[in-house]
């Protein structure tokens, strides 16, 4: 089959070449890596640096220079001349680049110098001030070592004092509550807990806790605590004493009584008795009827009576008269047989003042009344008193 030519076909491909054409020419060409580096460089921040240092000016300059040729180069399209320029503005930067760290490098080596200088003076300095330190050092620690020495010698002085003080004081504490457990003991000798309860009570308690004190080494505590504890005990003392006193006269008293009337009684029996006044020892048949001198062998009574009394000399005597018959004139007779009996009795050594005389008559007979018995009740009876 045959194609037909056709103008429209024709137009269209000229126009297309075209428009490739036009968009050909208004494109820019890639910059050249050579003035990418360069680019690169300037814009680096070192750039400034190196601009200030005299060595490099006239470097950095012309690679400015080269810089701006290569630019026009690019602009006009040749890349060629723009590879030379911009390889040329790169070598005299590097060069630039390269005078300026090496005037950097004298800087700091400059300073480093000086600072060495510097240094090298201050350790020669040093170094003798190190000297001196060292002796005054060794100074200082000969000083300090025999300043240690005093110290530890006179903490030992210390500590031994303090252990002197301690062992002192433990002492005195054992030795107050000794003194507390002294005064309980007499407390409760008197019968304390009963007649003095609330202060042994309270010694009691104190002293309790100045034991614990003492243990936990606590002693000027203990110390004191012992000390409440003691005055408790004494003051428990102070109440008991008097009553056990009295209980102890009364038990001494009870005791008397009964060893005073065991030895009467074992020697005159019946003749022995005791009423509400005290023991009763009854001489009978002392006197004939209607008489008032004593009968010879009945004074060995009195004398057994006076050595009694002398025994017993707690007890004070009553010397009662007696008579078989009753009537105002056998009182007479009866008071004057009792200060017979007592006269009798004070010429063996019985105080006149621990005998008392009464005259009873015949109101109290302690035998029968009649026949032989009668006789006998004229007596006079011997009181020892226990009031």
């Amino acid at each position: 089959m045959m194609h037909t030519f056709t103008p429209s076909r024709v137009v269209v491909g000229v126009l297309s070449l075209a428009a490739l054409l036009l968009l050909s020419a208004c494109s820019t060409p890639p910059k050249p890596p050579e003035l990418v580096e360069l680019e690169k460089l300037r814009s680096d921040r070192y750039t400034t640096r190196i601009r200030q240092l005299e060595g490099a000016q006239e470097r950095i300059k012309q690679s400015d220079d080269f810089y701006k040729l290569a630019m026009e180069a690019y602009d006009d399209e040749e890349m060629g001349r723009t590879s030379e320029y911009a390889t040329l503005g790169v070598m005299r930067y590097r060069t630039a680049e390269a005078i300026a760290r090496i005037e950097d490098a004298k800087a700091r080596l400059s300073v480093a110098n000086d600072k060495f200088l510097k240094f090298q003076k201050i350790k020669n300095e040093t170094t003798e001030d190190i000297g001196l330190i060292e002796d005054t050092i060794a100074v200082l620690q000969k000083q300090k070592t025999m300043a240690a020495n005093l110290a530890a010698k006179d903490l030992a002085i210390a500590n031994e004092a303090e252990k002197r003080k301690l062992q002192e004081l433990k002492a005195n504490a054992r030795k107050t509550i000794d003194d507390a457990i002294v005064k309980r003991t007499e407390a409760e000798g008197l019968k304390a807990t009963e007649f003095a309860a609330t202060e042994y009570g309270k010694g009691k308690t104190m002293l309790k806790s100045a034991e614990k004190l003492f243990a936990q080494e606590k002693y000027n505590e203990a110390i004191e605590t012992a000390q409440e504890a003691n005055s408790s005990f004494v003051a428990a003392i102070g109440v008991a004493r008097p009553k056990f006193n009295s209980e102890q006269d009364v038990v001494k008293q009870e005791e008397l009584k009964k060893k005073l009337f065991e030895e009467a009684h074992n020697r005159f029996r019946e003749l022995v008795r005791v009423d509400g006044r005290g023991m009763i020892i009854t001489v009978d048949s002392l006197f004939k009827p209607g008489r008032t001198e004593l009968q010879d062998d009945k004074q060995y009574v009195l004398d057994f009576i006076a050595n009694l009394s002398k025994k017993y000399p707690q007890f004070n005597l009553m010397v009662e008269g007696h008579t078989a018959a009753g009537g105002a004139r056998n009182i007479t007779i009866s008071q004057r047989r009792a200060e017979a009996a007592r006269d009798y009795l004070t010429q063996r050594g019985i105080a006149a003042n621990k005998v008392q005389t009464a005259g009873v008559g015949g109101d109290k007979p302690f035998f029968k009344n009649r026949g032989r018995e009668r006789w006998r009740n004229e007596r006079v009876d011997v009181v020892f008193l226990y009031q």
